[in-house]
């Protein structure tokens, strides 16, 4: 099966098409490629718009928290990484890194990316860091 895209006004087949609830065959009236030229168009135009909403989505659906939330644990810390205490957010996209109980999902607080690689690598557990201290210690 085919269908004509409304921007480019090419005849291509249905695969082509994004699925929109609401249309008559159940497709988007543009295709793949226009809507995403369009999407790039239109986050051009105004990229800190398109950048603070995936912001906020990303917070919300990873960590469950907003970015208000994300900026009052980061004023609660003194802008510091709540491990070594540096304001180096050691990130490449200007953020710390949520720190989270992956367990849970409860929000510790916010850690350079120095710190967070290395929690991450210890397997967040008290025994391997415990482990690690005895070592540096021996050592």
């Amino acid at each position: 099966m085919t269908k004509n895209c409304s921007g480019c006004k090419e005849q291509l087949p249905t695969d082509a098409f994004g699925m929109q609830t609401g249309t008559k065959d159940g497709l988007n009236r543009r295709c793949k490629d226009c809507m995403n030229k369009a999407n790039r168009a239109t986050q051009a135009k105004d990229p800190d718009r398109f950048h603070n909403q995936r912001r906020t989505s990303w917070l919300k659906r990873n960590y469950n928290i907003t970015p208000a939330d994300y900026d009052k644990i980061e004023k609660d810390q003194g802008g510091k990484c709540g491990i070594c205490g540096s304001d180096f957010k050691g990130t490449n996209r200007g953020y710390w890194c949520v720190d989270h109980c992956h367990n849970s999902g409860k929000v510790r607080g916010l850690l350079c990316g120095t710190c967070n690689k290395a929690l991450g690598q210890l397997g967040d557990t008290k025994e391997a860091l415990q482990r690690a201290l005895k070592y540096l210690d021996t050592h």
